[in-house]
């Protein structure tokens, strides 16, 4: 049996009003024509870490790892400029 493989990354998530903030500004440079690949709002985040391609069979024992790895870590505030 042949295991998929997933292209994965470490990331945080960034909050709803950063998110619409960023499509505000996005928005802009699309109006201004700016040359450039956009993702969507919804899909902003801050990677971390680009794991590459994973095989599922591994996904689960990373994400019990990562789980583990982040228990003690509280929220944090970023600021962005």
């Amino acid at each position: 049996m042949e295991s998929s493989i997933y292209r994965l990354f470490i990331a945080i998530e960034v909050s709803g009003p950063v998110k619409l903030a960023l499509a505000a500004v996005q928005s802009l440079l699309i109006k201004a024509d700016a040359r450039v690949s956009w993702a969507k709002p919804e899909q902003v985040h801050v990677t971390l870490f680009f794991l590459g391609d994973v095989l599922e069979s591994a996904c689960r024992g990373l994400g019990e790892g990562l789980d583990n790895a982040v228990q003690d870590v509280e929220p944090f505030v970023m600021q962005l400029r």
